[in-house]
């Protein structure tokens, strides 16, 4: 019979989440170790920092910022479904980041010439499928 101590029991549902919330931990410490140790010189900065912010403030693209953070809740809601479809084998990783890719870069792109736009299908395209390649096919990692 083997004692109590040594029993290990996995609750499947919740062992995802064991380095998950190790790593949050340690980067919660690290925080406050860098806001107390820091405390005098943040304290004294204060009003450079304020100024600093007013400045990046006033040439803030909102437009993008926006669009960024709707694109990337599509490119987890569209990935959550197209598993659903695929499930375990990726699929819907490597065409969701394709197609986040695409969007974020003609987001960001200034000039909208011919050669941007074929880097720019090129690189969504094969950067994803490399990814995913490696992780799944060499790696044997499950992709959602």
């Amino acid at each position: 019979m083997v004692p109590e101590f040594l029993r290990v029991t996995i609750d499947f549902d919740q062992s995802h989440l064991f380095f998950p919330r190790i790593v949050t931990w340690i980067l919660v410490g690290l925080a406050l170790i860098g806001v107390v140790s820091r405390s005098r010189a943040f304290v004294r900065n204060w009003a450079g920092m304020c100024r600093d912010c007013a400045d990046a403030a006033r040439g803030f693209d909102t437009r993008r910022f926006g669009a960024t953070l709707v694109l990337l809740v599509v490119y987890a809601v569209a990935m959550d479904r197209l598993s659903d479809v695929w499930p375990n084998t990726g699929l819907s990783f490597l065409f969701c980041s394709m197609a986040f890719m695409a969007a974020m870069s003609l987001l960001y792109v200034h000039d909208f010439r011919r050669k941007t736009l074929i880097v720019i299908g090129l690189s969504s395209i094969l950067s994803p499928l490399v990814v995913w390649y490696a992780l799944a096919k060499l790696f044997f990692l499950t992709l959602p």
